[in-house]
Protein backbone atom coordinates (compact mmCIF):
# COMPACT_ATOMS: atom_id res chain seq x y z
CA UNK A 1 0.00 0.00 0.00
CA UNK A 2 1.42 3.48 -0.67
CA UNK A 3 -0.29 6.94 0.18
CA UNK A 4 -0.85 9.19 -2.88
CA UNK A 5 1.23 11.55 -2.06
CA UNK A 6 3.77 11.06 0.64
CA UNK A 7 5.39 14.50 2.34
CA UNK A 8 9.12 13.63 2.29
CA UNK A 9 10.68 15.23 5.31
CA UNK A 10 14.48 13.58 4.27
CA UNK A 11 16.10 13.79 1.06
CA UNK A 12 19.84 12.92 0.46
CA UNK A 13 21.59 12.05 -3.17
CA UNK A 14 24.42 9.80 -3.42
CA UNK A 15 26.83 9.17 -6.64
CA UNK A 16 26.71 5.41 -7.21
CA UNK A 17 29.43 3.92 -9.44
CA UNK A 18 28.67 0.22 -11.04
CA UNK A 19 31.15 -2.15 -11.25
CA UNK A 20 31.28 -1.18 -14.78
CA UNK A 21 32.21 2.40 -13.88
CA UNK A 22 29.07 3.41 -15.00
CA UNK A 23 27.81 6.71 -12.59
CA UNK A 24 24.27 7.20 -11.62
CA UNK A 25 22.81 9.55 -9.11
CA UNK A 26 20.86 8.16 -6.37
CA UNK A 27 17.86 9.85 -3.97
CA UNK A 28 16.32 8.73 -1.50
CA UNK A 29 13.54 9.99 0.13
CA UNK A 30 11.45 9.10 3.82
CA UNK A 31 8.16 10.30 4.21
CA UNK A 32 6.63 11.32 6.94
CA UNK A 33 5.06 8.84 9.09
CA UNK A 34 1.06 8.88 8.91
CA UNK A 35 -1.80 6.47 10.10
CA UNK A 36 -4.23 4.79 7.71
CA UNK A 37 -6.07 1.25 8.02
CA UNK A 38 -5.14 1.04 11.43
CA UNK A 39 -1.48 1.13 10.86
CA UNK A 40 1.19 3.45 10.62
CA UNK A 41 3.04 4.12 7.89
CA UNK A 42 5.76 5.78 5.86
CA UNK A 43 7.07 5.96 2.74
CA UNK A 44 10.69 5.01 1.58
CA UNK A 45 12.10 5.99 -1.74
CA UNK A 46 15.41 5.03 -3.58
CA UNK A 47 15.05 7.03 -7.16
CA UNK A 48 18.07 6.13 -9.36
CA UNK A 49 17.46 2.22 -8.47
CA UNK A 50 14.65 0.67 -7.17
CA UNK A 51 12.18 3.51 -7.07
CA UNK A 52 9.51 3.74 -4.66
CA UNK A 53 8.51 0.98 -2.34
CA UNK A 54 5.61 -0.21 -0.93
CA UNK A 55 4.96 2.03 2.37
CA UNK A 56 6.92 0.38 5.39
CA UNK A 57 4.23 -0.10 8.12
CA UNK A 58 4.12 -0.30 11.53
CA UNK A 59 2.95 -0.56 15.41
CA UNK A 60 3.64 3.80 15.40
CA UNK A 61 5.35 6.04 14.12
CA UNK A 62 8.96 5.47 15.18
CA UNK A 63 8.51 1.81 14.29
CA UNK A 64 7.61 2.89 10.71
CA UNK A 65 10.10 5.19 10.27
CA UNK A 66 12.51 3.19 11.45
CA UNK A 67 11.94 0.34 9.02
CA UNK A 68 12.12 2.80 6.03
CA UNK A 69 15.24 4.20 7.26
CA UNK A 70 16.59 0.59 7.73
CA UNK A 71 15.08 -0.60 4.04
CA UNK A 72 16.86 2.18 1.99
CA UNK A 73 20.46 1.94 4.57
CA UNK A 74 20.19 -1.89 3.75
CA UNK A 75 19.60 -1.33 -0.52
CA UNK A 76 22.22 1.06 -0.62
CA UNK A 77 24.43 -2.04 1.44
CA UNK A 78 23.46 -4.00 -1.46
CA UNK A 79 24.61 -1.99 -4.59
CA UNK A 80 27.85 -1.65 -2.21
CA UNK A 81 28.43 -5.24 -2.20
CA UNK A 82 27.65 -5.68 -5.77
CA UNK A 83 30.54 -4.48 -6.76
CA UNK A 84 29.47 -0.64 -6.81
CA UNK A 85 30.87 2.44 -4.88
CA UNK A 86 28.88 5.33 -3.62
CA UNK A 87 29.92 8.61 -2.80
CA UNK A 88 28.38 11.97 -1.46
CA UNK A 89 28.10 14.06 -4.24
CA UNK A 90 29.94 16.94 -2.57
CA UNK A 91 33.50 14.80 -2.94
CA UNK A 92 33.87 12.53 -4.98
CA UNK A 93 37.51 12.11 -3.64
CA UNK A 94 36.92 9.05 -1.14
CA UNK A 95 34.31 6.14 -2.05
CA UNK A 96 31.60 5.59 0.93
CA UNK A 97 32.65 2.73 2.82
CA UNK A 98 30.73 0.94 5.39
CA UNK A 99 31.73 2.80 8.47
CA UNK A 100 30.75 6.13 6.74
CA UNK A 101 27.69 4.51 5.65
CA UNK A 102 26.49 3.22 9.36
CA UNK A 103 27.26 6.71 10.25
CA UNK A 104 25.29 8.49 7.96
CA UNK A 105 22.25 6.01 9.02
CA UNK A 106 22.68 5.99 13.27
CA UNK A 107 23.95 2.33 12.86
CA UNK A 108 27.32 2.72 14.31
CA UNK A 109 27.06 2.24 17.91
CA UNK A 110 29.12 0.25 19.84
Amino acid sequence: MRTIDPKYIVQDEFIHVNGGGVESIITARIGTPYFQDAKWRCAATLDGVDGRYPDRHGVNGAQCLSLAIALIFHRLIDLMEGGGSLYFPTDRSVAIDLDALKSVFGQDFP
